[in-house]
């Protein structure tokens, strides 16, 4: 008998630390409010914002009442439905399986889970009202690639729209390469956007922050008023721009301008069911799943930005 002769079990050892799973960053969640539904109270969550008043400038007459000021308010809703997914295992799977597979069905269908939540809120985002192409670049396309001033047009927006900023501003510490960073919105991309933002000129990469704290793993940068967040699963649209390329979406977000809506009683939940319950009459398999009840709402639409752009040649 040589080794060639040794039956698998012997010949192959499995190695009991899993090897990674390609996993994109879940980034178009991080800036949400998130709030939660009562159970036993309908399926729609109303959100209500009053509009503002104008400044009073007007001296007043003399025993004269002006006009009254007409007041209004408007209404969003979020409409909750139910997400889920599950697999059958079958008796036979675990027996014969060394590695306990249950517990890695279960990792998982955890990443599924966030995934599936991160593709909503893409989805969700990606269909906001304000929606600008950047113009300044010289690839010749349109959209054109990203420059500073396509950067500063958004934010510019979302500034003259009074959004807040979300991330707090990194003040300016005595260490060789780094550099402040201001109180700045956030912008989701994809991650082709690396090298086009790296090549701007005064683009700040997180490495030279005067402080890591309160950054986030996907955090890739900032430029004056915009940090950015970048995912292999950011948006992109194939072949979409004027000479059919592809065109890469950036989202720059204001503090509550979106949000995720829960449900009491339905929170991200794992189920097992056993194969005496999930297997019929031979108990051959069972169920493992996940569900969630949610919602994802805009809750402002001046106060998100999609700005589309190509990479430059």
């Amino acid at each position: 008998m040589n080794t060639g002769n040794l039956p698998p079990a012997v010949a192959e050892n499995l190695n009991k630390n899993l090897l990674s799973t390609p996993t994109k960053q879940q980034i178009y969640c991080a800036a949400a409010t998130r709030m939660t539904m009562d159970k036993n109270s309908g399926d729609t969550m109303r959100f209500k914002r009053w509009n503002k008043l104008p400044s009073a400038t007007a001296p007043l007459d003399d025993g004269v009442n002006p006009a009254p000021n007409d007041i209004s308010c408007i209404y969003v809703d979020a409409k909750l439905s139910t997400y889920g997914a599950w697999i059958a295992v079958t008796d036979t799977v675990v027996l014969v399986n060394e590695d306990p597979i249950l517990n890695g069905i279960v990792w998982q269908q955890g990443i599924q889970l966030r995934n599936s939540e991160d593709d909503l809120a893409a989805a969700m985002l990606g269909a906001c009202a304000n929606r600008i192409d950047c113009t300044h670049g010289l690839n010749g396309d349109l959209p054109t690639n990203i420059t500073a001033q396509d950067i500063l047009d958004a934010t510019t927006m979302l500034q003259m729209a009074d959004a807040d900023t979300i991330m707090e501003m990194n003040q300016a510490e005595m260490r060789i390469g780094t550099g402040p960073t201001y109180d700045a919105y956030m912008c989701f991309g994809n991650g082709m956007m690396s090298s086009q933002l790296m090549a701007i000129p005064g683009y700040l990469p997180k490495y030279n922050y005067p402080s890591q704290e309160n950054t986030l793993r996907a955090e890739h940068g900032a430029y004056a008023y915009a940090r950015f967040f970048l995912s292999s699963g950011g948006i992109m649209r194939d072949n979409a721009s004027i000479n059919g390329a592809d065109v890469y979406d950036l989202i720059y977000v204001g503090h509550e301008s979106y949000g995720i809506v829960d449900q009491d009683g339905m929170h991200a939940q794992f189920l097992y069911t056993p194969p005496w319950v999930a297997g019929g009459p031979l108990q051959l398999q069972a169920h493992m799943g996940w569900k969630t009840r949610m919602a994802t709402v805009i809750f402002n639409d001046e106060w998100l930005v999609r700005q589309s752009c190509t990479l430059s040649l």
